[in-house]
């Protein structure tokens, strides 16, 4: 039996928070692009969104793809393989509107909330014919508004000793592979 789910990965640049709570835009990293664009690959993403507001943030992230997939699929075919289900959008509702309607699944790595654990929320995906968009934030995490639009939120990852201060990159690996 084939998997009957669609599971989407969106990383936001805003609205995010700084360490004030205050509500930022960041920049775009080219690590993010590439690093985030395998593991979505790896744990069989469909369609892994960057969202950036400003248009030169979303050229220079497409730039990156272009580049991997015409040149640097000959350098490095598994990457441009990866790269390939790259979308770059302005915001979570244009994701939204290209991948169709899903479940939105938000992230944070402070305490609080209404949470789902990752065991719950991966038998929820994987038992499921809807769509679910798996909404990372950079910076200092999502913007409340963002995380208010979830009809899922993650429990956070726990360390070993109250430290959590992932980079986005790792998060994503982690949660991936825990869900997936």
């Amino acid at each position: 039996m084939g998997r009957c789910f669609e599971l989407n990965v969106i990383l936001m640049h805003h609205p995010v928070v700084d360490k004030e709570q205050r509500i930022i835009t960041t920049s775009l990293t080219h690590l993010d692009v590439h690093d985030i664009a395998r593991s979505c690959r790896t744990f069989g993403v469909n369609k892994y969104y960057i969202s950036h507001p400003s248009p030169l943030m979303r050229k220079i992230a497409q730039n990156i793809v272009v580049h991997w997939l015409n040149g640097g699929v000959q350098y490095q075919e598994n990457r441009a393989e990866a790269l390939g289900r790259i979308e770059i959008v302005d915001s979570l509702d244009m994701a939204l509107l290209k991948a169709g309607p899903c479940k939105i699944v938000t992230t944070s790595a402070i305490d609080g909330g209404d949470r789902i654990s990752f065991p719950e929320m991966s038998s929820t995906i994987k038992n499921s014919q809807e769509k679910f968009m798996l909404v990372f934030g950079t910076g200092w995490g999502l913007a409340p508004e963002v995380l208010q639009r979830a009809d899922y939120f993650l429990e956070p990852i726990a360390g070993f000793d109250g430290y959590n201060h992932l980079s986005v990159r790792a998060a994503v690996a982690i949660i991936l592979s825990r869900l997936m």
